[in-house]
This record gives structure tokens, C-alpha cells and sequence, in this order.
């Protein structure tokens, strides 16, 4: 006897908002320079506004420099932190979730190294953002139609 199965799952995802969460980057910068590269474009690029899975909270980007450079009253590493958000701006991120953007000069350097690598990683603005996940509400609807057999 030949006989039809049908069966129908049905899963259901809620919707809701989880705990905040927060990420970073670090967007480095040449010596005595705040021009963004096509590299640090091409990573503050993946900041994009409010969506369907996340909604943005607050940004908070601080510029350094290192101690050879010429950042006389913080002013380079304030440049570089305001260079990142126009640029962000641009890609229309709210001002208003940029609480704080400032030069922090030398001070709080991360890597002590005066030369090659060490001084690079001091060049930088480093960005951290503060958002909120969503799990999106789904139902999902799945058919089969099973032909069986059975053997008389």
C-alpha cells in the first residue's frame, strides 16, 4: 500500500533585545599624518547605522600619537580622532552617538616601543562602539511530502 506522509514544522524566534554589547577597532595612521588610508576607510565601512539586527549606542573615538611625532598640544592626535568622525558622518552614523571624540596625544600608550612596529601602533585612533543585538522575530515553515511504501 502506497501511502502520503505530510508533516509541518513550524519554529518560532521571538524578538528581543540582548545585553549591550561593545566592539573596537584601531585605525592606524602614517607618521605626522591624520589622512585616512583606502585600509582604514575600508574598515570603518562595516560601522553602518542602525539595522535589523543591531541598534547603534554610543561611539567613543580617542586619537593618539607617539612620542616621536609632532603632536604639540594634542593637536595631530585630536585631527586624526576628528578625520575619523567626519568619515563616519559621511557614511551617516548620528553625531549624536559620537559622545566623545578627543586627541589623547602620547599619553596612555599602549606599546612602549620607540621604534618601528611599537611607535606605529601608537599612531592610531581607536574606536569603540557600543550597540545592542536583536534576535528578529521568524516563523519558518517547512513542508515534506514523503511518498512511503508499504510492503504486503
Amino acid at each position: 500500500m502506497k501511502g502520503l506522509i505530510s508533516f509541518i514544522v513550524l519554529l518560532f524566534i521571538t524578538a528581543h533585545a540582548l545585553a549591550g554589547d561593545t566592539t573596537s577597532v584601531n585605525i592606524y595612521f602614517d607618521l605626522n599624518d591624520y589622512k585616512l588610508s583606502n585600509t582604514a576607510k575600508a574598515i570603518l565601512n562595516d560601522v553602518q547605522p542602525d539595522d535589523s539586527t543591531i541598534t547603534l549606542k554610543r561611539i567613543f573615538i580617542y586619537g593618539y600619537s607617539d612620542k616621536t611625532e609632532k603632536d604639540n598640544g594634542n593637536s595631530l592626535s585630536e585631527k586624526r580622532a576628528q578625520e575619523v568622525k567626519k568619515y563616519l558622518l559621511s557614511k551617516n552614523i548620528p553625531a549624536a552617538l559620537m559622545v566623545d571624540t578627543k586627541g589623547k596625544g602620547n599619553a596612555n600608550q599602549v606599546f612602549i616601543q620607540e621604534t618601528g612596529n611599537g611607535t606605529q601602533q601608537n599612531q592610531k585612533v581607536w574606536v569603540i562602539i557600543e550597540y545592542d543585538a536583536k534576535v528578529v522575530e521568524q516563523t519558518i515553515i517547512i513542508k515534506s511530502n514523503k511518498k512511503t511504501q508499504d510492503n504486503e
